[in-house]
């Protein structure tokens, strides 16, 4: 049970700095410009091209942490691939 509850608190404690993290605002172009188009933006959310086309300037509130989750992957491998 213990244990149960260390690993429960961790991953909030890490839900939480993750939280912390993303910006305020993630603009579309630059979400748009890191996976090639906006179908491919869609494809990796799960949604249609259709959604993506409807976001404005920035990426909705709704869409902001797994954005930056899928921006961070993409960071991640490229300082991977240039290593």
């Amino acid at each position: 049970m213990i244990m149960g509850l260390r690993v429960l608190l961790s991953n909030c404690k890490h839900a939480i700095i993750l939280y912390m993290q993303i910006p305020k605002q993630i603009p579309t172009a630059k979400v748009i410009a890191a996976f090639g188009n906006k179908s491919k933006v869609a494809r990796a959310v799960g949604i249609t091209p259709h959604a993506v086309y409807q976001w404005g300037e920035y990426v909705p509130d709704s869409r902001r942490y797994h954005i930056h989750y899928l921006l961070t992957q993409i960071a991640q491998a490229e300082r991977v691939r240039n290593h």
